[in-house]
């Protein structure tokens, strides 16, 4: 769980507005195989899986989102994505959930794999089982 925390990116700013930058890095050091954005109202709980594979960064585009993680060895955190500049890599085989806290909030997710079905551990029980192993 040392390796989760909130980290920022480099954000070019202008008169005229920003750019917000994510690129292979040091801290970001997977490729990007997809791209995915979630829209979701005040209240909202989405995520609610672990990957076997796949490695996620999660950023808060607008509004914001609070990203309840548990590893492997039962510890867990929470993060709070409030600003386009911030993001979370989640490594895999941690549960993550995420509760949208403001209206029309809007998460992308960068992630190091397609979509498998097969990669997804979407039950808690199981998950739980993998920590026993």
């Amino acid at each position: 769980m040392k390796k989760l925390k909130i980290s920022r990116t480099h954000k070019i700013k202008h008169a005229n507005g920003s750019i917000t930058v994510y690129e292979k890095s040091k801290k970001i050091n997977f490729g990007i195989s997809r791209l995915f954005v979630v829209s979701a109202n005040k209240g909202a709980v989405r995520g609610k899986h672990a990957h076997k594979k796949c490695i996620q960064l999660l950023t808060c585009l607008n509004g914001s989102v609070e990203v309840n993680c548990e590893d492997l060895e039962n510890k867990k955190k929470k993060f709070l994505l409030d600003n386009p500049s911030k993001y979370l890599i989640i490594p895999k085989m941690v549960w993550c959930t995420q509760k949208y806290l403001k209206k029309n909030t809007i998460l992308a997710v960068l992630c190091s794999q397609k979509y498998d079905g097969k990669d997804y551990i979407r039950s808690y029980s199981i998950f739980k089982k993998f920590q026993k192993k």
